[in-house]
């Protein structure tokens, strides 16, 4: 039997992706649900599973800078080794498509897997690190070791020890000298998706305090217990995320999507939490945050956050957001605004804990704990009262706690 590798949707907003490895070639045999090929989106690095058991016969797209289509058929998976494939007329035109082609022009004709005596097969990192060494890529031809012959970063160094041109210093540079750094992949989408986000969507803000003596104290009572219950340590972020799950539950305005249509009302509270990594930002999303225990908010979020830095993240991990928590309270940040990530519409920024001077309710100066917020909102779905009682409600319960202990620890 014949199997197809699609190039999967990883995400309601991914209309393309591009293959940037394959860890697979040809002939392999592979098995269903282990790491096929990396595929880089409009939101992060992803390993995509093979479909199915069997032999990887054909490889229609090798890795490319050109972006492709979702649902493009990429190759072909069969149960035998030399099982008959489809006639090449029927999925490869004859002629390649150019280098730079756009995105329509790869919709109407797909890219063959390159001819290995023209096309030298090496990772971007290996790329870039070849050129760091002054190395011509015509140099490695032959010396790659990873899957198919595709040179990797042990290729490249290998050839650097013994390469004097590549061992040479560089000169220093001029005073006022500059250098170029290219955009990522990564940094290229970041740039146009929230370029697009802040020129399209109508942004308001919410800025609010609350005070959370009594949260950082119930923070430090169930360190232990959280530990006990999870295996990881219990974080501020994983309080906010509990908190904005149970207030999302009471304002589904504000727990929803927005096509430019219709507003689309999430039946629970998935709320996505930004990530930093070294090629940018990413939001995984913890699922029904609203319904679930502390505790495995808290592995959830753990996981995450691992994966996202170690770019593990799968389709599932990245898909469903209906709320994203930005989170700055380890930095020297009072407060910021936050750009929202469509098609949601609303996301708050947390900046860090100060104490400050307050009035009790004896009209005595006491010290307290603040929490510093801002909510961003889509005019077009969230009216300003809306968002107001929303932040109200969320300050409500930060500064009473044990309200997030309602599905237990």
């Amino acid at each position: 039997m014949i199997h197809e590798i699609i190039l999967p949707m990883l995400g309601e907003t991914m209309d393309e992706g591009q293959i940037t490895a394959w860890r697979k070639a040809e002939g392999d045999k592979v098995t269903k649900g282990e790491p096929l090929f990396e595929v880089t989106t409009d939101k992060a690095a992803f390993e995509a599973e093979s479909p199915a058991d069997g032999y990887l016969r054909k490889i229609l797209f090798a890795a490319s800078e050109t972006p492709i289509p979702i649902t493009t058929l990429i190759g072909y998976i069969s149960d035998t080794p030399d099982e008959p494939l489809p006639s090449q007329s029927e999925t490869v035109p004859d002629k390649a498509v150019p280098a730079k082609a756009t995105a329509e022009d790869v919709k109407s004709a797909p890219i063959p897997a390159a001819d290995d005596t023209q096309r030298i097969k090496i990772s971007p990192l290996a790329r870039k690190l070849a050129a760091q060494h002054n190395l011509d890529i015509e140099q490695l031809r032959g010396k790659g070791t990873g899957p198919g012959g595709r040179i990797t970063k042990k290729d490249v160094l290998a050839v650097a020890q013994s390469s004097p041109v590549a061992q040479a210093a560089p000169a220093p540079p001029a005073i006022g000298q500059t250098r170029e750094v290219p955009l990522s992949k990564m940094r290229q989408v970041i740039a146009r998706r929230l370029s697009q986000s802040k020129q399209t969507i109508p942004h308001y803000y919410l800025t609010a305090q609350a005070k959370v003596d009594d949260l950082i104290k119930l923070r430090i009572d169930l360190i232990d217990p959280v530990k006990k219950a999870c295996g990881s340590r219990l974080t501020y972020t994983d309080l906010i995320v509990k908190a904005v799950g149970l207030a999302l539950a009471e304002f589904p305005t504000v727990n929803a999507t927005f096509d430019g249509q219709k507003i689309i009302l999430a039946e629970q509270a998935n709320v996505g939490i930004a990530v930093a990594v070294p090629d940018g930002l990413v939001v995984p999303v913890i699922k029904a945050v609203d319904a679930r225990p502390l505790a495995q908010i808290v592995s959830d979020r753990a996981a995450l956050v691992s994966k996202a830095r170690a770019r593990k993240l799968s389709q599932q991990d990245m898909s469903g957001g209906s709320f994203t928590v930005t989170n700055l309270g380890t930095q020297p940040i009072d407060q910021f605004a936050a750009i929202i990530n469509p098609p949601e519409v609303a996301i708050l920024a947390i900046g860090q804990i100060t104490k400050v001077a307050l009035v009790d309710d004896a009209d005595h100066v006491v010290v307290g704990s603040i929490m510093h917020m801002t909510l961003s909102a889509d005019h077009r779905v969230v009216d300003g009262a809306v968002g107001a009682e929303f932040l109200a409600k969320l300050i409500d319960i930060l500064e009473g706690p044990y309200q997030l202990l309602t599905q237990g620890i």
